[in-house]
C-alpha cells in the first residue's frame, strides 16, 4: 500500500462487499465475526440508545446463539473499533468530535 488512505480503501470495500452480498452472515459463526468486525452488530449512532436502535440485543443474541464467550465479544468490539476508526480516517484539528 502506497499511502494510509489504502488501507481505509481496502476496508470500505470489503464492508460495502459484505453489506451488499444478501448472505446472511448471522447464520454462521465465522461469518458473523466477520460481520461483526466489518459492518458492526450494535448501533454505532451517537444518540441514546433504545428499543428501537437495538443497541446491544443483536449481539448478544448472537453471542448466545454461537457460544461466544465475554472475551471473544470483548475482542469483536475491540476490532470493529480499529476497523470504523481507520474507515473513518484521523480527525483533522478544526473538526469537532461527536461523543
Amino acid at each position: 500500500m502506497s499511502n494510509p488512505g489504502d488501507l481505509a480503501d481496502v476496508l470500505e470495500w470489503l464492508r460495502s462487499a459484505v453489506v451488499s452480498s444478501g448472505r446472511d452472515y448471522a447464520y454462521n459463526s465465522s461469518d458473523a465475526w466477520i460481520f461483526g468486525v466489518l459492518v458492526g452488530w450494535e448501533c454505532e449512532e451517537s444518540h441514546e440508545h433504545g428499543p428501537t436502535c437495538k443497541a446491544e440485543t443483536l449481539l448478544s443474541t448472537l453471542a448466545k446463539t454461537h457460544g461466544w464467550r465475554e472475551d471473544y465479544v470483548a475482542r469483536l468490539r475491540e476490532h470493529r473499533a480499529i476497523v470504523r476508526a481507520a474507515l473513518e480516517g484521523p480527525v483533522r484539528p478544526n473538526e469537532e468530535q461527536t461523543a
